[in-house]
């Protein structure tokens, strides 16, 4: 149940498709980042390992810590350099404007991740 007012959604897309919503923390850290990217990005990775993919986030802490650049390069993911205070950049900014139109033209209020 949603009691503090929100969930929070980790989302991937690429150029041939998205990946599965992932509901996260609220207060997610770079550990739990991680481990988040170990159950998506890498499982896409891997089965996608013909394909010339570049990995592409913003300078979010937990993105930029010094121990998920060491997790991302240990794993070998290609990371997009990224412009400081540059998020009109990132199509995720238009997926997420997308969702939320979609999920409130019906007038609904969702209590819990269940409802969805």
């Amino acid at each position: 149940e949603l009691r503090d007012g929100g969930v929070m959604v980790w989302a991937a897309i690429t150029s041939t498709g998205r990946l599965k919503l992932c509901f996260v923390p609220k207060k997610i850290n770079s550990s739990k980042y991680q481990f988040v990217m170990q159950q998506t990005i890498l499982p896409f990775w891997r089965r996608n390992r013909s394909e010339n993919y570049i990995y592409m986030q913003d300078n979010a802490p937990i993105h930029v810590s010094q121990s998920t650049k060491a997790w991302v390069q240990r794993k070998r993911i290609r990371r997009l350099a990224w412009l400081a205070n540059s998020p009109d950049l990132n199509p995720m900014k238009n997926v997420w404007g997308f969702m939320v139109e979609k999920i409130y033209s019906r007038n609904t209020e969702f209590r819990g991740i269940s409802e969805r």
